[in-house]
């Protein structure tokens, strides 16, 4: 798979395109094809090494938005094919698949259901 990393800390320059295994989806994890990721200031503090030096390779990115493209054991509340919003605790977010602990992984229908604005969709008009 495709995804930005860094091996070093440092600048947007230490940001590169690099190939990567994808990821499984482990015990209590839903494996997410990324559609959206998240850039904010997280992503610049683990670059720049605010979260500890990285080991080898390393994806950034704390949050994404996609489809689930499969379940780990035991997770439950999900489907493969469901469009979800997710945090992710060890990044991530910067490839074309991403893991994330299914506690963090919100279906988007639930979200627009609860008047939420949905990434990749137009925000609902505003109430009177």
């Amino acid at each position: 798979m495709r995804a930005v990393a860094f091996k070093e800390v440092g600048g947007p320059e230490v940001l590169r395109a690099v190939e990567l295994p994808a990821p499984v989806p482990g015990p209590g994890e839903v494996l997410i094809r990324v559609a959206y990721a998240g850039v904010n200031y997280g992503e610049v503090q683990h670059r720049l090494g605010d979260f500890g030096p990285p080991e080898g390779e390393t994806v950034t990115g704390l949050e994404a938005s996609g489809t689930v493209v499969a379940l780990g054991g035991g997770v439950t509340g999900l489907a493969v094919g469901d469009e979800v919003a997710a945090y992710l605790p060890d990044g991530g977010g910067y490839a074309e698949y991403a893991t994330a602990p299914a506690p963090f992984v919100f279906p988007l229908a639930e979200l627009a259901e609860l008047g939420a604005w949905t990434c990749g969709r137009p925000a609902p008009p505003l109430s009177s």
